[in-house]
């Protein structure tokens, strides 16, 4: 496919227990746990209180003082819990902590918390900032970093029910990153599945041209790089306009662009602009080049350009041939599969572009016509056409079944939705079981 696009700590003490500092691992940056495994009562994020983390760009090998304030009207101590990761991959250390005060000290594995004294001096006023120094890592790297902080507003009984647990997150970028001189220049927008010149609202689009980042470097919006839920409109010093709108970003390397086309109701040629160093004052803008928008534009994902992006419906086995992708096999007569594809218009319920799709099913408005070698599935036969939960809501999912009198071979297949068309030459391999 071309570049498109828990852990429960179970043990339950009293809050004096704890008094001493969270067991490392309890921010809720992925792989964590969080501190509601113990101290219970409230909902995580509950109404009234909050955590916040002050944070600055940060420059290698640097240090810094963090702030992390911990608050809520009724609460009477207060913990936290901090860590590091690098936002290309948050499972991954950045940096490290020092404890500037008593306060403050530093656990294994990148991570700070409270001491017992900390829990009680200077929460006047409903909350309450722990400063902890971090030093950035030595060496250039092309990341952003992003702190993960859990706080505890606890109302200081004599047992751990009734607190309330708070998480957030922020990401920094490296200090003065943003000093592109070079005019971005755009010289092709197309589809980002079969790379044909239309697309529509909320389809996943590729922009082709040259400047849009460091030579050599490319940035891969993981979701490390997910705020609320929704991807940015912001990497590597780039954002897009598209109809004068931001689009999320999937990724960027200094050649090619992966986006969401925002929610335009607009049809026909719709201006794409590429800008660098955005919200700036040295921000430098492409021309605009256009790029027509229908109320659909099908287009499948793929492997090499002809064969199907598809899994086998309900796990990991990769459907194609084996000499396409290394562990993949042929799809057999009457499985059913997952196919993914963009552009296939709106949902019910509707879900903004950028934002990740929630795990339950959420179906295309319009239905979605697929046709294997020369055979259109009864509608019955197309199980499911929505978005891809846990993706970004531009990737859509069509479960279909092979038909049980498919021949063997690479059978053609095409999605046509509200009389548009996907491109054809795309082919998903069929065999029956041996």
């Amino acid at each position: 496919m071309k570049k498109a696009v828990l852990f429960v700590f179970a043990a339950s003490l009293p809050l004096m227990a704890r008094s001493g500092g969270a067991p490392a691992g309890h921010t809720g940056a992925p792989g964590d746990a969080v501190c509601t495994a113990c101290h219970r009562g409230n909902d995580l994020n509950s109404p009234g209180g909050s955590v916040r983390i002050q944070a600055s760009p940060f420059r290698m090998g640097q240090a810094q003082t963090l702030r992390v304030t911990v608050s809520h009207p009724e609460a009477a101590r207060w913990g936290f819990q901090i860590t590091a990761r690098w936002a290309k991959d948050p499972t991954q250390n950045a940096g490290r902590f020092n404890a500037p005060s008593g306060d403050v000290q530093v656990l294994p594995n990148n991570y700070a918390t409270h001491t017992a004294p900390g829990t009680t001096s200077g929460g006047a006023g409903g909350a309450k900032t722990f400063e902890v120094e971090w030093v950035a890592p030595e060496g250039a790297d092309d990341s952003d970093i992003i702190f993960y902080a859990a706080g505890n507003a606890a109302n200081n009984s004599s047992n751990n029910q009734g607190d309330r647990i708070y998480t957030t997150s922020t990401r920094i970028q490296a200090e003065a990153t943003c000093g592109f001189t070079e005019r971005p220049v755009i010289t092709g927008v197309v589809d980002g599945g079969s790379f044909n010149r239309a697309g529509s609202a909320g389809a996943i689009l590729t922009i082709n041209g040259r400047n849009f980042a460091v030579v050599n470097t490319r940035r891969d919006a993981t979701l490390g790089y997910v705020r609320d839920s929704n991807f940015p409109k912001e990497l590597g010093c780039m954002a897009v306009e598209i109809g004068g709108q931001r689009a999320p970003i999937l990724f960027a390397s200094d050649q090619q662009i992966n986006v969401q086309a925002p929610a335009l109701t607009t049809l026909g040629d719709v201006p794409v602009r590429v800008i660098m160093n955005p919200d700036r004052s040295n921000a430098v803008t492409s021309d605009a080049a256009n790029i027509p928008l229908q109320a659909t534009s099908p287009a499948f994902f793929t492997f090499n350009g002809r064969s199907v992006a598809a899994l086998l419906a309900g796990s990991a086995q990769i459907i194609a041939d084996p000499a396409v992708v290394q562990g993949a096999r042929p799809a057999r007569p009457g499985e059913i599969i997952e196919l993914y594809a963009t552009g296939l218009g709106p949902t019910n319920p509707a879900v903004a572009p950028g934002a990740l799709a929630p795990a339950m099913a959420v179906p295309t408005t319009q239905k979605v016509e697929v046709t294997i070698g020369n055979t259109r599935l009864p509608d019955s036969e197309v199980l499911y056409s929505g978005l891809a939960p846990g993706n970004i809501s531009g990737l859509q999912q069509i479960n279909v079944r092979i038909p049980t009198t498919a021949a063997n071979g690479d059978l053609s297949i095409r999605l046509s939705v509200a009389g548009n068309q996907s491109v054809a030459g795309t082919t998903i391999p069929v065999r029956a079981a041996q």
